[in-house]
């Protein structure tokens, strides 16, 4: 949730992946939506690592939860950035906010633009603040699940355009 709201706050278009994708359909929906930057969690490293030469767009790879050589790490990439910077991109509610892909039931996954609008909407529709007073676990009820159900994981998420800085890498660009 976090990299999804980070990057509709930068202006950037977050794509979640199905977390049981296997390679070749990660190469495929990688090269579809074409991420400089490329979110990985631990547990899908050496796969992506192995997948690498399959995708030419992705310029830098962060790694979730862990290390692997060539991938840096996300703690380490959040903590190179500043308190004092205040990134907020001016989008327009018909920007493209989220990119999601289809189950593919009919043919390959097609991505599914959703604009700011109408990922709002689906937030505030969907989505209850925690109450004045109630438990932890009453609080994580709170949480927005991806509008993409089941075909969502936190473990693929990317950034269209590599730089050194977080929120320099996605401002006014396409996240994938």
């Amino acid at each position: 949730m976090e990299a999804c709201f980070a990057t509709v706050k930068l202006g950037a278009i977050f794509v979640p992946l199905n977390f049981r994708v296997r390679q070749d359909e990660l190469s495929y929906l990688v090269n579809e939506a074409e991420p400089e930057v490329l979110f990985v969690g631990s547990r899908y490293a050496d796969m992506v690592h192995s997948a690498r030469p399959q995708l030419p767009s992705v310029k830098r790879f962060v790694i979730i939860g862990g290390e692997h050589e060539g991938m840096t790490n996300y703690d380490e990439l959040i903590g190179s950035g500043s308190p004092e910077e205040k990134t907020l991109a001016e989008v327009n509610d018909e920007d493209i906010a989220v990119l999601m892909f289809t189950a593919g039931t009919t043919g390959f996954p097609k991505g599914v633009p959703q604009d700011h609008n109408a990922y709002s909407s689906y937030v505030l529709s969907n989505v209850a603040p925690p109450r004045y007073g109630s438990t932890s676990r009453d609080q994580r009820a709170g949480h927005a699940p991806l509008p993409c159900g089941r075909d969502a994981g936190a473990d693929g998420q990317y950034l269209r355009r590599a730089d050194h800085r977080p929120d320099a890498a996605v401002r006014g660009k396409r996240v994938v």
